[in-house]
This record gives structure tokens, sequence and C-alpha cells, in this order.
């Protein structure tokens, strides 16, 4: 079967949905399909290993003259780009107006394809294939979205994105969510075509050292937060006022978030890591901090590598309420009990996610 994927980033970058991206398109090659899988990628990029060793063919989607950041975290700064980005306010216009002439370049020198996955966000994407897109040509299209776009509730479209929104869903065969509550973050005349698809992942990759547990409690934040939303606001006021001996270990990208000058010793904030690495550092925390988001229709994909640690979870709210101090207090002291409930990983095996990708070319 002739496979494109089509997303901003790929791998290295440690973005959620550049993952999917890589690891959906090592799989599907890795099962004798021809996959071509297209990214932004930065000009350090060689990908000669992995072409050699599964036969995934990665190539440039192009180069942003406005702006859109690279697999390697580049990109071209103009004054320009900045100014009209300031104006128009929405990252999906402006500079994502850059991917419909490199969709279109893609789509017309790929001829044929059996199965075309774009991969949101940016759902700009999505808006490129929509105009470009020869129904003739593609089999099934299929159009995967990491969080929704008009009714996210950590953003606020222009309410004229709405025509957009519809155009693409209109187009595309299938829209594929992450979990069963992002239905309703959609257009109900869509409802037919939306496919439950959660993160894939390769287990096999997975080799965790084995826990002991810390001297001083030791608990870990991986993930972006967002002032007011999933804000670590008040769960840091508390740490730093209550007198307990700890090791509270964020990775973000959002360190603006996580101030740690009042906690000197008892606090280490570092940037994302690869997931290899980030796995084993989860591992080794006496449990691990979920701030929860506002709305059920989004789950923060950190919480499957949490599950991969074997490690308890803490869930806390914005607010960090009466009741979370008290889990929070108990976790200190080695009581689990309130612990998120994971549930059952297989479903997240990158190889189960592949075969749910290309079943649908058979519906």
């Amino acid at each position: 079967m002739k496979i494109v994927l089509l997303g901003q980033w790929t791998y290295p970058e440690q973005k959620p949905r550049a993952q999917r991206t890589w690891q959906l398109g090592v799989q599907l090659a890795r099962e004798g399909h021809d996959v071509t899988l297209y990214a932004l990628l930065g000009p350090g990029s060689d990908y000669t290993s992995i072409e050699n060793s599964c036969g995934l063919k990665v190539r440039n989607l192009g180069f942003s003259k406005n702006g859109l950041t690279d697999s390697e975290g580049h990109r071209k700064k103009r004054l320009f780009s900045s100014i009209v980005k300031n104006i128009l306010n929405e990252y999906e216009v402006f500079p994502g107006c850059d991917f419909k002439p490199m969709v279109r370049n893609v789509l017309a020198q790929e001829g044929p394809i059996d199965l075309l996955v774009s991969i949101a966000s940016p759902h700009a994407i999505h808006w490129a294939v929509a105009d470009c897109i020869d129904r003739t040509k593609v089999g099934t299209w299929v159009a995967d979205c990491g969080d929704p776009f008009m009714f996210n509730p950590f953003i606020k479209p222009y309410g004229w994105l709405a025509k957009v929104e519809k155009r693409w869903c209109a187009r595309c065969d299938f829209i594929t969510v992450p979990l069963e509550a992002a239905r309703n973050s959609y257009y109900t005349e869509f409802s037919e075509k939306i496919k439950v698809i959660p993160q894939g992942f390769d287990f096999h990759e997975v080799e965790l050292p084995t826990y002991v547990r810390n001297k001083v409690p030791t608990f870990v934040f991986s993930g972006r937060a967002y002032a007011g939303l999933r804000d670590p606001g008040k769960f840091l006021d508390y740490l730093s006022t209550s007198g307990k001996e700890f090791l509270f270990r964020v990775f973000t990208n959002s360190p603006e978030l996580f101030p740690c000058d009042a906690m000197i010793g008892k606090m280490d904030v570092k940037g994302f890591i690869p997931r290899t690495e980030l796995l084993k550092e989860l591992a080794r925390a006496d449990f691990l901090v979920n701030i929860t988001n506002p709305s059920s229709v989004q789950s923060p994909s950190k919480l499957i590598d949490y599950g991969l640690s074997g490690r308890p979870v803490l869930d806390i709210s914005s607010g960090f309420t009466e009741e979370e101090k008290g889990n929070f207090e108990a976790f200190l002291d080695g009581d689990y009990s309130s612990a998120h409930r994971i549930p059952d990983l297989s479903g997240y095996d990158i190889v189960n996610v592949a075969k749910a990708f290309t079943d649908l070319t058979k519906r």
C-alpha cells in the first residue's frame, strides 16, 4: 500500500505530534508498506539509517518563509512576518498559510496514493490538503487531530474559521481523534467520520531501571503547562511554604510557569529530553504529577508515558483543592491509594495503532 504522511514535525522534535508522525511512519514501513513521511526538516537532518533499516522515506515538506518551526526547532525570523503574526493573532492562518504550496507540490509529485494521513496540530495542514487534494488520486484521506480547533478550550479561533474547518471535514474520509470524549469537539454533521485512534508508541523501546524508593520523596512533572488552564502556580505556592523535604523534577517547554527560586535544592526544571531518556527518569521517581485539563475533550499524551513508567500518578488541578493537598501529603508518605488509574495500555501499542489506520482503507 502506498502511504503518505504529512505533518509539520517529526523526529528529533519531541512534541506529541512529532512522535505521532514518526512512530506511525516507522511502524507502517516495517510492515512492508511504501511509506513517505513529509515534515519540515532541519538543515542537519539525516535519515539514511532509518531508510536503510525499515524503508521509511523521510522527505522535507518544504521551507517556511514566515516562521513555521522545523523538526530541529529552527525558524526563519523576519520582521514583516512577526508584525503580520501579531496583527492576525492566529497561528493557523499565519504562518500556517505556508503549508499550501508545500502540500500542493507533494500531492502533485506523489501521484496516486492509497492512504494519505495529515497530522495536526497545526490544523492548517488539513486546510492545505483540502485545497489541493485531487480525490481521483487519493484513495483514503485521514485527517488526524491531536487536539480540536474550533472547540478547543485553550484557544479562541476567529469565528469565520468555522467555514474553513467545515470544508476540510467535508472533504476528508475520516477524522481521527485520540480519545472518545474528543468527538464532542467537532461539528455534529461530521460525527460519522470520527474514529478514535490513540497515540501510539513502540513498547519495544522501553527499557526501564528497577525502582528503588528515594531517600527524599521525589516526584516528576513532564509536559506543557498553561497559565490559568493547566497551571502549576497554586501547587508551587503550597510547596514553597510546606516545609516538607522533597525533590520536584520538571521537564517542560514552559519553564516560565515553574519558577524555582524559592525552592533552591528542592526543585529542578529542565527542557524536554528524548522520550527514551524521559521514561527512565519517570521510572526512578517515587510518583508522578499530572496537572489535569479543564476539559474532558483533551488528555495529555504524557499519561501514556506515565503509565509505561509503572509509577503512581497524582492528579492535581490548577486550583489545587484541599482534597488534592491531602492526597499529595499521603503520596509523600508512600500512600498511593488515590492514584490516577491508567487504562490498559495495549491500545497504545504502535502495532495496534498502525493497524487501526490501515483498516480505515478497507471500510
